[in-house]
This record gives structure tokens, C-alpha cells and sequence, in this order.
């Protein structure tokens, strides 16, 4: 709900990924991002501006107040020996990481269980004075990956839909994966039916599989 957030998150993501970012401190990382955003919001205006659509008082409040969004990063390390095969996390927010051997969870992170989600999860905003707890907000998690591991990155909805059904011990993991081969419609189609029958909240989905393998 907050003006241009989409723009937001993906530059979060881009520097995320970014070799050039320093992401040895959430809060230097953020500070980094929103020098960066703010030379993208000045060529935003500016572009509106140029095109006979500026910034209306509508508008204004939502500029003013800044873009909010959630970030689960990972990074995956490759070695000669399976002690040195590690990943490492950082997450501000409710968007969630899974990873899973054989078929079953081994690490459910930010959160752990479905009923830790809630309607206000700690957020990343463009607006410095809404970062003032980043550091207490930001986690973290590390551990070792083996040969055919994988990690489900998950938007907020999805992820309390799967805690539920790991939970109930539907086994979700088999899902997801079948899901994973499947296309956007019918990714779409599903997810339709899951709030069709109030089975998932009624929000934005994101869902990556990442399979592990050995070079």
C-alpha cells in the first residue's frame, strides 16, 4: 500500500544480488539502497513532470511517508568438502526461506511456525526514520547444503499456507515441488482455488525453487 513499493523491493533485490553491495550490515546495506533511491525518485519526478502527469496532492502523503517492503536474502557457498558447503540468510520481515532434503523441511526461517504471521511484520522502508529498529528486525540463520537440497523462498501468504499444511503433516514439500514444475497459469489457477476456499489470505504470491547440485 505504499507509493511505488514495487520499485522499492526490486531495487532491495537488485542490490541485494548485487557482487558491489556490502551486505556485512542490514542497516549499512539499507543506507546504501536509499542513496540509491533517492536518485531513482528524482528521476521518477522529474520524468513526471516532463510528461505532464506530476506528483498529485493525493500523492503527496504516500511520497512523503516512503515505500515499504520485506527481504529474505541467501547466499550459497560452494567448497571441496561438505563442511565447507554453507548458506547464510538474512531476513526482515515475514517473506520466508525453506530448505529441504528428501523430501523434508530441515530449516524454516525467518519464522518457524503459522502462527507467528501476522498484519504487521517488520519492513524495510525507503524512509530512514522507519528503520530505526532494522538491527532488532534483521535475522539471520546458517547452515550446510548437501547435493540435491533445495530452498523455497516464499512471499508472506504462501509461507503461512505451507507452515499450516508441514504442520498437519499434509506434506506441502511434495506439493510445492510438483508446483515448481508446473507454469504460471496453473500456478495461478491453484492459488485462485486456495482463496476461493479461504485456504491462503488473499495477497500477492512469490514462490522460487532453488535446486542445489554439484558442479
Amino acid at each position: 500500500e505504499g507509493f511505488l513499493s514495487r520499485q522499492w523491493a526490486e531495487l532491495l533485490v537488485i542490490e541485494y544480488c548485487s557482487d558491489e553491495s556490502d551486505k556485512s550490515s542490514m542497516a549499512g546495506f539499507v543506507l546504501d539502497t536509499g542513496a540509491i533511491w533517492r536518485e531513482y525518485l528524482e528521476a521518477y519526478i522529474q520524468k513526471r513532470e516532463e510528461g505532464n502527469r506530476p506528483i498529485q496532492w493525493y500523492e503527496e502523503p504516500g511520497l512523503e511517508n516512503g515505500a515499504f517492503s520485506t527481504l529474505v536474502g541467501l547466499s550459497i557457498f560452494d567448497g571441496p568438502n561438505d563442511a565447507e558447503k554453507t548458506w547464510n540468510a538474512e531476513a526482515v520481515g515475514d517473506t520466508c526461506l525453506f530448505q529441504i532434503r528428501h523430501n523434508e523441511l530441515v530449516c524454516s526461517f525467518p519464522i518457524e511456525n503459522a502462527e507467528t504471521f501476522n498484519s504487521w511484520p517488520a519492513l524495510i522502508s525507503s524512509n530512514p526514520k522507519h528503520n530505526k529498529n532494522l538491527v532488532e528486525n534483521c535475522k539471520s540463520a546458517e547452515g550446510l547444503w548437501e547435493d540435491g537440497d533445495q530452498f523455497f523462498m516464499m512471499s508472506d501468504a504462501i509461507s503461512a499456507w505451507f507452515l499450516q499444511e508441514h504442520e498437519a503433516n499434509y506434506q506441502p514439500v511434495v506439493w510445492m515441488q510438483e508446483l515448481s514444475k508446473k507454469n504460471n497459469v496453473e500456478f495461478v489457477e491453484w492459488i485462485c482455488g486456495l482463496r476461493e476456499n479461504n485456504e491462503i489470505k488473499n495477497d500477492d504470491v512469490t514462490f522460487m525453487c532453488i535446486s542445489l547440485s554439484e558442479c
